[in-house]
């Protein structure tokens, strides 16, 4: 019987069997039943798909992340050409992604440029050569804080930090298709559900005006959960906010040189069971073994030309406010 191998699955349970955990679920008595359903859904997982792949054990000199991105959307919508497979990933969300394929290592050849406040909650001191935030800057207003995560935002940051790397390989890490959903069917479905049933939404609070709101939520997806959308609706939201980051990765794609694989760190749920005899579920939770949640993109743009790299003493990362990086987390649904 194939099993995930002792090491990693020593970790996986040093992360999750904890006294803060024991507390929560003392707590929460809803957590023992729900670990009794997990537990016999991550065994059948672990035998079929055994440990994810390590992204940095793979040959690329370059790796574009997206966030919570769906292998099935991706299969369905790309349009660039390269050599697409199936990966299954380490973790179903970001920290756990950056835990199992970051952490504990010296990756001294390789800058990391990400708009993921993880990178700053969950990431090592001293794993890359460099780590550069794209949201690490005080944001002058609150619109601005939502503009430092925009696919176009990422992008400009990725091609000036670009250029003065060039023995380094690089991780340019998006935020999309994660939600907040910044596409235009996504603004049209928040302003009806606004206008109909004065429903608004604080992850866009800056941008659209919800004066006399009778409800609000955190992202579309919570208004899935409590019915006010389908499960299409909010699955076309989601694959506008791929395209919408998809047309800058393909510009991106124009500044890089050598080979570069687009990848995800997790999938999300668009409305399927999480696990076994599980009811529907929308986002993406820790420890989760879920098709929707692991299975994610692998697309290979080969290049002749490869360029040389070499490790060095890392130089530092960018430094951010505490209370910031709470603020982003507590924006993409982190924390409460």
């Amino acid at each position: 019987m194939l099993q995930a191998p002792p090491v990693r699955m020593a970790i996986v349970l040093a992360e999750r069997y904890n006294l803060s955990k024991l507390k929560e679920a003392i707590r929460e008595p809803s957590m023992f039943t729900d670990e009794l359903r997990r537990v016999p859904h991550e065994k059948l997982y672990a035998r079929r798909y055994e440990d994810g792949i390590d992204v940095m054990a793979e040959d690329w000199d370059n790796l574009i992340v997206l966030d919570a991105c769906r292998y099935d959307v991706f299969e369905s919508h790309n349009r660039i050409e390269g050599d697409l497979e199936e990966v299954i990933s380490r973790g179903s969300t970001s920290s756990e992604f950056i835990k199992r394929n970051f952490n504990g290592r010296e990756l001294h050849d390789t800058v990391y440029i990400t708009a993921n406040p993880h990178a700053d909650s969950t990431l090592d001191e001293g794993v890359f050569y460099r780590v550069a935030k794209t949201y690490g800057e005080t944001y002058p207003s609150d619109n601005s804080r939502y503009e430092k995560r925009s696919p176009e935002h990422v992008y400009e940051y990725a091609v000036d930090e670009y250029g003065n790397y060039d023995d380094k390989r690089t991780i340019v890490h998006f935020m999309q298709p994660h939600t907040p959903y910044y596409g235009t069917y996504a603004k049209a479905l928040r302003r009806t559900l606004y206008e109909e049933r004065r429903i608004g939404f604080r992850e866009w609070t800056h941008a659209e005006d919800y004066g006399d709101a009778e409800t609000m939520f955190d992202a579309l997806g919570n208004a899935a959960v409590e019915g006010h959308i389908s499960d299409e609706q909010l699955r076309r939201a989601y694959v506008g906010n791929f395209e919408a980051v998809m047309e800058y990765v393909e510009a991106l794609l124009e500044h890089l040189d050598g080979k570069t694989v687009i990848t995800s760190d997790h999938g999300e749920l668009l409305g399927e069971a999480e696990e076994l005899f599980s009811p529907m579920q929308y986002g993406h939770g820790e420890n989760a073994y879920n098709e929707g949640l692991r299975r994610v993109p692998w697309l290979v743009i080969d290049a002749e030309d490869r360029p040389e790299t070499t490790a060095e003493e890392p130089i530092g990362e960018d430094e951010v406010d505490e209370d910031l990086v709470t603020e982003q987390l507590e924006a993409l649904g982190y924390k409460e």
